[in-house]
């Protein structure tokens, strides 16, 4: 009987791409058994980090150590200023996740006077844009035309207004962080506060 080893080339073809397809398959069922686990929403991210997913480690790589002060746990609060302005920012943190204790809350305002020891960060301030256009000192109506131009849901509040939106960062002990809010303050038509908290 005549063999011929094309047949043999075809069924080592066919045989190739089964498992390819097996393998895909199998890749596909355990990526679905293992969303990941996090999703942040944009207007959590300022500064190259992310409120409700960057700990406190990250923020001081990126911007260097800040002035420790009491917050949610001892400790836990951090202060920097930033060179050139009147503006401070303050950071706080309360969960952990697998990488650290996760800043949940950043607040930046103006204050001459921060008190004592409080370092500058590394950052400048256009490295403090929100959304890369909001900054403090900004004029209210451009800080609403911007909201508006992203499409983001505005509730007004006494001072200002503030956003929110949803997405999911799974931490230790079964704490999810679902929701993040952002608030901003007006005096005399200019932006002087911005705060982005995230929670459950």
């Amino acid at each position: 009987m005549h063999h011929d080893p094309g047949d043999e080339t075809t069924r080592a073809r066919f045989a190739g791409l089964l498992l390819l397809l097996m393998a895909t398959v199998a890749a596909a069922g355990e990526a679905a058994s293992s969303p990941t686990n996090h999703s942040i929403p944009a207007i959590a991210e300022i500064a190259k980090i992310k409120v409700g997913f960057s700990t406190q480690q990250d923020l001081a790589s990126q911007w260097g150590e800040g002035k420790t002060i009491t917050g949610g746990h001892p400790n836990s609060g951090r202060l920097w200023r930033v060179k050139g302005t009147p503006w401070v920012l303050h950071t706080d943190a309360f969960e952990y996740s697998k990488r650290g204790l996760v800043v949940d809350g950043l607040e930046i305002r103006e204050d001459r006077t921060p008190g004592e020891g409080v370092p500058y960060a590394r950052l400048s301030a256009s490295d403090l844009a929100w959304l890369g256009e909001i900054s403090l000192g900004a004029s209210q109506d451009r800080v609403m035309e911007v909201l508006k131009r992203k499409g983001l849901q505005v509730t007004q509040t006494a001072a200002g207004c503030e956003t929110r939106a949803t997405g999911l960062h799974t931490l230790e002990n079964k704490v999810q962080f679902r929701t993040w809010k952002v608030r901003v303050d007006f005096k005399a038509g200019l932006l002087i506060r911005l705060a982005i908290d995230a929670g459950s």
